[in-house]
C-alpha cells in the first residue's frame, strides 16, 4: 500500500494535465465508468459515449479481475481523509476493443466527494518498454549464444587486467573450467617471458589507450596453459570506454595447431630441398660420368668405321650404324637431361628484362631454321619483367623450335606469340599472361598430362628429340610464380598459354 501526502484535487489536476502520456480512468462505487481521459479512450480504442454502465473490470483481462477487486476493496477499507490521499498499484494486462492485449502499470486511488466514494485509476501503457524489453533480453541472448559458441576465445578484463568474462573456448584453450577463470589477471595466462611486467600491470598487449580512443591491437603471445604447457596465441586487444570506467575485449585464437603444420612444413620444405638438391647432384654427376663411356663407345666405333668397315659384312656394318646411332641418342640425352637438372640451380637475382629484346635475340638464333621452314612469326608488344634472362632465353627457344619441329608437312609454319594480360583497374598487373599459338600438327587434348613430363614424347621416334624442352619450359615457368598449360585439335595446331609473376622474387 502507497500512501501521499497531497490532496486527491491537485493529484488529479497533475494527472490530466499530463493526458497524453497516461491514461487517466475515474469510475463510481458500483464501479462503472464516469470518466477517462483522451488517453485513455485512445489506449482502449473507446468513444465517451461508450462509457455509461460500462464495468472497469471490461477494461482489464479476466484473470487480473479478482486482482483487481482486491485491491480496490483495500483502497476502500482506507478511505482517505481530506488531506491524506491511499493508493495502490497493479501490473495487469488490458484489452482494447478489437481484442489485442497490452500490458499496464495501474496506479489505483479513492476519493469521497459528497460523501460518495469515488475511484481514480492512473494506467500506463507498458506495451513499448515491454517490446523493448524483450528485444533487449532477445538481443543480450542472441550475444551471449554467439559469444559462447564462437570459435575463438573472447574474454573481457577491467583495467588492471583482471578476467570479468570469459566464453568457454577462451578457458578450453588453456585449459581452464570458465568459472576457474573469474577474477584472475591475464598475467597468469601469459608465459613469464611474454606480454606482462612483474607486478601485473598491463605492459606490452595492453597498450596506454587515450580517453575515449579505442585502438586495437593484434599480435602473437606465448599463452600458458594450467598444466603449464606453453601456448601459441594470437591476441587481439580493443578497449572500451564505460561512463564510470575502462575495460578491455581480448580475442583469443589458438595457433597451435597452425604452428604444427607450419613445422611440418618447414620440414617437408627442407626435406624436399635437400632431396631436390640430392637429385640435381645425382643427375648431374650421372650425367658427367656417362659421358666418358659414351665417348669411348664413339670413338672405337668411329675407328671401326674408319679402318675395319671393309673387313665388316654388310649386316656388322649396319649393326654397326644402329650401335652409333644409339650412342648418339645416349648423348643426347645425356646432355638434354643436364640441361634439365641445371635449371633453377644457379641462384641469381631477378633483374627488369624486355622481352621484346629477348624474343628477338631467340629469332636471330633461330633465323636458318625458320627461313628454311619458311615460317612466319608473328610478335605481340611484348611487357617488361623481373626475370633470369638466360632463363627467359630458353624458354622462348624451346616454345618456338617446338612449334617448328612439329609442323604440318602441307603448310608452312605460322607462329604467333601474344600478350594477353588482362589490364585491371589501377593498372598494376601482378601477373602477365602470354601464349606462343602455331599451325602445326597439334597433339590429341588427352595426352596434354604427358607433354610436360621429361622424357615423354607422344609421337615417339617420328621426330628427332628427348622430350626434355616442354619439361625445361614448365620448370622455367613454375620458377617464376606461373603455371603453364597447353591445347590442342589434333592436325590443327597447338595453343601454349603460360603466366609469370611480372615482379618476381630478389632470388630463385
Amino acid at each position: 500500500m502507497i500512501q501521499f501526502d497531497s490532496n486527491f484535487k491537485a493529484w488529479a489536476s497533475d494527472i490530466l494535465s499530463q493526458e497524453r502520456m497516461v491514461g487517466f480512468v475515474i469510475f463510481d462505487k458500483a464501479f462503472e465508468l464516469v470518466h477517462m481521459n483522451e488517453k485513455a479512450l485512445e489506449m482502449f480504442s473507446l468513444d465517451a459515449e461508450q462509457l455509461p454502465g460500462r464495468h472497469v473490470n471490461s477494461l482489464y483481462e479476466e484473470e487480473y479481475h479478482s486482482e483487481h477487486f482486491n485491491a480496490i476493496r483495500r483502497v476502500q477499507r482506507f478511505a482517505p481523509s481530506a488531506d491524506r490521499l491511499v493508493a495502490d498499484e497493479l501490473m495487469m494486462q488490458a484489452v482494447k476493443r478489437n481484442g489485442y492485449v497490452f500490458p499496464v502499470e495501474v496506479w489505483l486511488s479513492i476519493r469521497l466527494i459528497d460523501g460518495e466514494p469515488y475511484f481514480a485509476e492512473l494506467i500506463l501503457d507498458k506495451s513499448q518498454e515491454a517490446i523493448l524489453e524483450k528485444g533487449f533480453t532477445e538481443n543480450t541472448n542472441k550475444l551471449n549464444a554467439i559469444i559462447n559458441s564462437a570459435a575463438d576465445g573472447i574474454v573481457t578484463l577491467d583495467a588492471q587486467g583482471n578476467i570479468e568474462t570469459v566464453n568457454p573456448t577462451a578457458a578450453n584453450i588453456f585449459g581452464y573450467r570458465q568459472r576457474e577463470l573469474y577474477g584472475k589477471n591475464f598475467q597468469e595466462l601469459v608465459h613469464p617471458d611474454d606480454g606482462l611486467d612483474e607486478d601485473g600491470k598491463v605492459n606490452q598487449i595492453f597498450l596506454s589507450y587515450e580517453s575515449g580512443v579505442s585502438i586495437p591491437s593484434s599480435r602473437e603471445i606465448l599463452g600458458r596453459s594450467k598444466s603449464g604447457e606453453m601456448l601459441h596465441v594470437k591476441l587481439s586487444v580493443g578497449v572500451v570506454h564505460l561512463p564510470d570506467r575502462k575495460m578491455f575485449t581480448c580475442i583469443l585464437h589458438d595457433l597451435s595447431a597452425i604452428k604444427e603444420v607450419e613445422e611440418q612444413l618447414k620440414s617437408y620444405a627442407e626435406d624436399l630441398e635437400r632431396s631436390n638438391r640430392d637429385l640435381e647432384e645425382f643427375a648431374y654427376v650421372s650425367s658427367h660420368d656417362l659421358q666418358e663411356p659414351l665417348r669411348k663407345i664413339r670413338a672405337f666405333g668411329d675407328r671401326l668405321m674408319t679402318k675395319e668397315q671393309n673387313n665388316l659384312s654388310e649386316t656388322g656394318v649396319d649393326y654397326l650404324n644402329r650401335m652409333m646411332n644409339a650412342a648418339k641418342r645416349m648423348q643426347k640425352l645425356i646432355n638434354d637431361l643436364l640441361r634439365f637438372s641445371r635449371v633453377g640451380s644457379k641462384k641469381a637475382a631477378f633483374q627488369p628484362i624486355d622481352l621484346n629484346h629477348i624474343v628477338k635475340e631467340v629469332l636471330n638464333d633461330l633465323e636458318v631454321a625458320i627461313e628454311k621452314e619458311q615460317a612466319v612469326v608473328e610478335i605481340d608488344d611484348l611487357p617488361e619483367i623481373e626475370s633470369d634472362s638466360s632463363m627467359m632465353r630458353q624458354l622462348f627457344q624451346n616454345m618456338i623450335s617446338n612449334a617448328l619441329k612439329f609442323r604440318s608437312p602441307d603448310r608452312p609454319p605460322v607462329i604467333k606469340i601474344t600478350n594477353e594480360t588482362a589490364e585491371t583497374a589501377n593498372g598494376k598487373q601482378k601477373y602477365v599472361q602470354l601464349a606462343i599459338i602455331d599451325n602445326g600438327i597439334g597433339f590429341d587434348q588427352r595426352y596434354v598430362d604427358k607433354i610436360f613430363t621429361i622424357f615423354q614424347r607422344l609421337e615417339g621416334q617420328k621426330y628427332e628429340g628427348s622430350g626434355v624442352g616442354l619439361a625445361i619450359c614448365k620448370k622455367i615457368v613454375e620458377l617464376h610464380g606461373g603455371q603453364i598449360e597447353a591445347k590442342s585439335d589434333l592436325g590443327h595446331g597447338s595453343r601454349f598459354a603460360f603466366k609469370l609473376l611480372k615482379k618476381g622474387s630478389k632470388t630463385y
